[in-house]
């Protein structure tokens, strides 16, 4: 992972922070039960967070991102019923304070452009440790940008400004594969 930091970060928070401090409070929207409970447990366990809402309903965690104004919105990106993309727009247009972390993206850097450009703060890879997804968390309510490490597909970050972005059907959530084959998350859980 690439850290950027922004220029004025916000209050500063560290793995040993003071108790005093308040926590990282965190939207979650997932629609996969089993990982959205199991994340929201882990980060609950986990002092110095605190979980507002975790939810596979778009619309119910939009509207708790507008009356809580969280810290962090952690966001799938392969959301079968919803654009991920037009989401993180969505979200980063009504609370700009909300920093979005999209999660669970292979870093095609295609993708990663197109999410920075509507307002993405950072990334969770799927292969990414506890330890890397807690620092993640820390690092952009900090306020730092955390992009994905390099990857096979040829990248200058003048791409992000300069890329014209594509329109894609809702439904349709790329990510890529060791081997290649453009096949969506889903299709290759399924094999």
């Amino acid at each position: 992972m690439t850290r950027k930091a922004k220029s004025a970060p916000s209050k500063t928070r560290s793995a040993s922070a003071a108790p005093t401090q308040p926590p990282i409070s965190l939207v979650l929207i997932d629609d996969n039960r089993l990982l959205r409970e199991g994340l929201a447990a882990m980060i609950h366990a986990q002092p110095g967070f605190r979980v507002l809402a975790a939810s596979a309903d778009v619309e119910e965690a939009l509207a708790k991102v507008r009356e809580a104004t969280p810290d962090v919105v952690l966001l799938d990106f392969g959301l079968a019923d919803h654009d991920s993309l037009a989401l993180t727009a969505s979200v980063h247009a009504e609370v700009p304070s909300a920093r979005v972390i999209v999660m669970g993206l292979l870093a095609l850097q295609e993708d990663v452009a197109d999410y920075v450009r509507a307002g993405a703060s950072g990334f969770i890879m799927l292969d990414a440790s506890f330890e890397e997804f807690f620092e993640t968390i820390r690092a952009v309510a900090d306020g730092a940008e955390v992009l994905p490490g390099p990857s096979p597909t040829p990248f200058s970050p003048r791409s992000f400004a300069t890329r014209p972005s594509r329109a894609r059907p809702a439904s349709w959530n790329r990510c890529a594969s060791p081997t290649g084959s453009g096949r969506s998350s889903r299709s290759s859980a399924r094999g």
